[in-house]
């Protein structure tokens, strides 16, 4: 966009987009898929019989909230430690083994960053479960910053902070930023951080997340990268 493009409230179109945040689940690889599979038997494991609970409702944010939020109107069967050895015990054969890659993703970051655009990644996964990520689409090092709501002492998605403070680290007023999202959670955190949102669709999506808070919408990975380029590095 050009330097001198008015930041417009009303039309996000009319904004200069000065740095990219990606999600990482359901952006840079396809595991929403697999972890809705998974949460099935989690929400059975840990909340109470009849418990109003669904991988809807999980999908997005970090485990810690979804225990503290979703605990305080149940009577959980696991303690909040319990309830993250349950992600964690199906982790690492989601992101090493069952997930696919987005198609041509991490080349996106790339051309991001290499045009000289500050990028970022923020997440509600855990630590190890970046690493793997990020091992294995050859991105390790290559974010400008990585921002995980498990390592953050303020509420996650769908709470702003997590984009606010990316922004925070990249130099950047959130308003400048282009955030790629894919759950409603996510969506929401970053349209109340101000950012210009992209929400992004994929093939193996079953096509009934709210994306009503996005911008734009990109469905499937070409539309995806056609629709980063012609917003950060092509206007």
């Amino acid at each position: 966009m050009t330097p001198d493009a008015p930041v417009d409230g009303t039309d996000p179109a009319n904004r200069r987009i000065d740095a990219v945040i990606f999600d990482m689940d359901g952006v840079l690889v396809e595991s929403e898929s697999y972890w809705t599979e998974e949460m099935h038997d989690i929400i059975d494991a840990a909340y109470p019989e009849g418990a109003d609970v669904t991988p809807a409702d999980l999908t997005g944010v970090s485990i810690y909230d979804q225990y503290d939020t979703f605990g305080a109107d149940h009577e959980m069967l696991v303690s909040r430690e319990e309830y993250f050895e349950l992600y964690d015990d199906v982790a690492e054969s989601i992101y090493l083994e069952r997930a696919s890659v987005t198609d041509g993703a991490a080349d996106l970051v790339r051309e991001v960053k290499d045009a000289g655009l500050p990028v970022g990644l923020a997440t509600s996964s855990f630590p190890q479960w970046v690493a793997w990520t990020l091992s294995r689409l050859d991105l390790e090092g290559v974010f400008d910053v990585e921002v995980l709501a498990p390592e953050l002492d303020e509420p996650g998605k769908p709470e702003p902070f997590i984009y606010e403070e990316a922004a925070r680290r990249l130099g950047v007023d959130p308003v400048r930023c282009l955030v790629v999202e894919d759950s409603a959670s996510g969506i929401e955190a970053a349209s109340r951080a101000g950012a210009y949102v992209l929400a992004y669709r994929s093939p193996d999506s079953d096509g009934e997340q709210d994306v009503s808070r996005a911008d734009a919408v990109a469905d499937g990975p070409a539309e995806l990268r056609e629709r980063v380029r012609s917003l950060a590095l092509d206007a």
